[in-house]
């Protein structure tokens, strides 16, 4: 949130505003990515060549292989099947998403990475916007702010709540040393910045 509501969100906005024509209204915390497996998992050692699965992402994909993992792209469709089929032998996902997709009854242990920030954009076209009287733009702009703050509470709260009853299902619990995925990971990330979104730096990002 630092981020976006920073120099660099600034930046983005404004793009978006004049390329793709949208105004931002705000952005929904999504909850904080962990990694579910059937052996617990500490280091990115325990994570060499496990099948990992992913979305269809270019980007994840290179992370993750960097870290060591072996990426299995899935559709989130596919998640359940893969995991109790063995295509897959682990994934990642936010707590609501584990929760959701019953991934208890498939992996045992669940690894508290916290490795990605998932967020929501919540936008308008900005030409239909613009032409709204300025009593309508300001009860949008009122009415998307407290949905925004009712859900980034919501989810928040719900994450401590879902991970007590992920436990209570009998999913173990893993504190690993996150910093050492970080590392790791860190070559996958920084090139990804140099030839994927050069507007800024992976240093730049972190300072705000």
């Amino acid at each position: 949130m630092r981020v976006w509501d920073g120099r660099l969100g600034d930046e983005a906005r404004a793009l978006v505003a004049k390329k793709g024509n949208m105004k931002y209204l705000g952005i929904v915390y999504r909850g904080l990515s962990q990694i579910t497996s059937n052996k617990p998992i500490y280091t990115p050692e325990d994570d060499s060549m496990l099948k990992l699965r992913l979305p269809g992402v270019p980007n994840w994909i290179v992370v993750w292989k960097e870290i060591g993992a072996t990426p299995v792209p899935v559709p989130l469709t596919g998640l359940y099947d893969s995991l109790k089929t063995g295509k897959a032998e682990a994934s990642e996902g936010d707590l609501p998403q584990i929760s959701s997709f019953k991934l208890n009854e498939v992996q045992s242990h669940l690894t508290i990475t916290n490795h990605m920030v998932q967020a929501g954009q919540v936008l308008i076209n900005k030409g239909f916007f613009d032409g709204l009287s300025k009593g309508d733009q300001d009860l949008i702009v009122k009415a998307a702010k407290e949905a925004i703050d009712w859900a980034n509470e919501k989810i928040k709260k719900g994450e401590t709540k879902i991970l007590i009853d992920l436990q209570k299902k009998g999913m173990q619990v893993v504190i690993p040393d996150a910093d050492l995925f970080r590392e790791k990971g860190e070559p996958a990330v920084e090139e990804l910045f140099r030839t994927e979104w050069p507007v800024t730096t992976w240093k730049e990002v972190l300072a705000q």
